[in-house]
């Protein structure tokens, strides 16, 4: 929002939140005109170290919770992935489901976790961990009865690969995209990618 504008949205039932700018406030503070907001709420936890949440909304609000906890006590960057179902009936989340695990004789530090449905209450999820050497992309499996697969690293390559986020496409395809610190050659890149439609020029000969 800005100090002459505003934004609305339909809260459901019949029910409209307006959130504006106060004239003259510091800073263009944004209120809102439909009440008093709820109380912060959340899965406890007995870990400080639990960051890069990623939820899956499952049906009827069974939603999957999927986080990199950085281990205590190490000085060494050593992270695993945790998960939890919210239990829609008891309204509660439901007890942590261990993704991962630190490798035999190694560290590795898990993170960046995204989600993506794999049918019948089973998930998907994709990760960056520097399991092969340097920050790379992995996957595994979460059964529908909260067993997770092994997890498959992809083949390292020079550059980095981190932030996976899955699409899922018509027929059963996945689209991933990530980050990565490759070069690229303008002119492997479309011009509205680029951002250079009326100023690109041929990188190749």
């Amino acid at each position: 929002a800005t100090g002459s504008g505003a934004a609305v949205i339909d809260t459901g039932g019949g029910g409209v939140a307006r959130f504006t700018t106060l004239e003259g406030a510091p800073s263009d503070t944004v209120a809102s005109t439909a009440g008093a907001w709820s109380a912060v709420a959340g899965p406890t936890s007995a870990s400080d170290g639990d960051v890069e949440p990623a939820l899956l909304s499952g049906p009827s609000g069974a939603d999957l919770l999927v986080f990199s906890r950085c281990l205590p006590g190490i000085a060494e960057d050593r992270r695993i992935l945790i998960a939890r179902r919210f239990d829609p009936a008891a309204h509660d989340w439901g007890p942590e489901i261990a993704l991962t695990s630190q490798p035999v004789g190694g560290r590795a530090a898990d993170r960046q976790p995204a989600i993506l449905a794999a049918g019948a209450g089973a998930a998907r999820i994709f990760f960056s961990t520097d399991r092969t050497g340097g920050p790379d992309l992995a996957e595994l499996t979460l059964s529908a009865a909260d067993i997770p697969g092994p997890i498959t690293a992809w083949a390292p390559v020079a550059a980095e690969r981190t932030a996976p986020r899955p699409i899922g496409l018509p027929g059963g395809d996945t689209l991933l995209l990530f980050r990565s610190d490759a070069n690229v050659a303008l002119d492997q890149l479309s011009p509205e990618l680029a951002g250079l439609r009326d100023r690109m020029a041929t990188t190749r000969s």
